[in-house]
């Protein structure tokens, strides 16, 4: 690693951003382009295909916690071989599922090892490098993903009609182990401490420069904390309301009073505003901290709800995309960088994984209140409300975390 003639942290920034972007074809967003093509294969109902999505998806997160725990034992460069090699096996073994059995069980391995596995491990390794940058670092990261979700729909609507949905997941198995694994165990390194470097991207050949102070937290120490709850909740709410929210966007707004064409149409400054949202949100945490700014996120995630409920024009349609896109693009990176903020980069993985299990927890729940409020009045307005209010009071209590004062040695 000396023999770099630059700051290492550059590339494992990239490593880390390119470990988020191959999680994709585990992530929601890219089972979502295989959806259609996989009912109509095994010829099963759209409620048992999302059925057997749901309890995958739980079934795949169970072992999150045990994953980080494993992580800080035995280091990042193992976890990318095994968590890649999984990720890879899951792949190929969805080109083989035939029934909705084989489907629930390959959607836990595909689930279990994009999203409780290397997104863990990519946000985990991240924060092992970055301290006083780790903002922009943990952006970088969420950036990865979200350019994953742009890229692996698009690239799969085009392949479809040439090698069908089951040669796709074969050929992202064949990239994730032998293109992404490799790359990934070469470059990712543990704490850089280790090698006698320090973290972040200034000079490490200065020796008058400072190290950070940082606490040193076990899981345990941290889940007696409210800003462990606090960041957990975050996580559970911003997952659930926004995957309710994007799953549900059309039927909302539609019954809301907008033309479907205008509903539809506002996928595209959502997005773009969550592209803007995932570095500034960054750039701000790095300077203010997550404490301070976690309050305003979960507030734009109230807000999201409620003009999804109140959306019966194009402007409040504009407003409810305006600040789904900014409350996704900013929880999502303080949800990378906050644990590690807070409780210090000694036993990151476990701390996180607890975490993990939280939030993929509410995106597995959240598509679920939308449909009961529609079955129960004929609109979303309850659940809608529900999240707003629910968002709201986790607001309140971020705005209560208090600040970390010395570190826990």
């Amino acid at each position: 690693m000396s023999s770099v003639p630059f700051e290492y942290g550059w590339i494992i920034l990239g490593a880390g951003a390119l470990g988020a972007f191959m999680t994709t074809p585990g992530q929601t967003v890219g089972v979502s382009a295989f959806f259609d093509p996989i009912i109509q294969d095994l010829g099963a109902s759209r409620s048992a295909a999302a059925a057997a999505y749901a309890i995958g998806t739980l079934l795949g997160i169970l072992p999150t916690p045990f994953v980080g725990h494993w992580i800080d034992r035995h280091g990042v460069r193992l976890a990318a071989f095994v968590v890649g090699t999984a990720l890879a096996a899951a792949c190929a073994g969805m080109a083989l599922v035939r029934n909705a059995l084989e489907l629930t069980l390959a959607f836990a391995l595909l689930r279990g090892a994009a999203v409780g596995g290397l997104t863990l491990l990519s946000q985990h390794v991240i924060n092992l490098w970055f301290v006083r940058q780790r903002g922009v670092a943990a952006a970088a990261v969420v950036g990865g993903t979200a350019l994953g979700g742009v890229i692996f729909p698009l690239a799969i609507e085009a392949l479809l009609p040439w090698l069908g949905w089951r040669t796709i997941y074969v050929a992202l198995g064949g990239v994730t182990a032998f293109l992404v694994v490799p790359l990934l165990v070469l470059l990712f390194r543990d704490r850089p401490e280790t090698f006698g470097l320090r973290p972040d991207l200034t000079s490490t050949s200065k020796l008058e420069r400072s190290s950070v102070a940082e606490p040193r937290v076990t899981l345990g120490q941290a889940m007696r904390t409210r800003t462990f709850w606090v960041l957990t909740t975050a996580g559970f709410l911003s997952n659930m309301v926004g995957t309710a929210l994007l799953l549900h966007q059309v039927s909302i707004l539609t019954v809301g009073g907008l033309e479907r064409g205008a509903a539809v149409a506002l996928l595209a400054p959502m997005a773009a505003v969550q592209a803007i949202a995932i570095p500034a949100s960054g750039y701000l945490i790095d300077r203010v901290g997550v404490r301070r700014l976690l309050p305003l996120f979960l507030i734009a995630l109230a807000a999201a709800a409620a003009f999804a409920a109140t959306a019966h024009t194009a402007i409040g349609g504009w407003a409810y995309a305006v600040a789904l896109g900014a409350a996704l693009g900013s929880l999502n990176t303080a949800q990378a960088a906050g644990y590690a903020e807070a409780f210090g980069r000694s036993n990151m993985g476990s701390i996180r994984g607890v975490g993990f299990l939280a939030a993929v927890l509410g995106a597995a729940v959240g598509p679920l209140p939308p449909v009961w409020s529609l079955a129960l009045s004929g609109r979303y307005d309850v659940a809608l409300w529900l999240f707003a209010g629910a968002s709201g009071v986790a607001a309140a209590a971020a705005f209560a975390m208090r600040p970390r004062t010395a570190p826990i040695l």
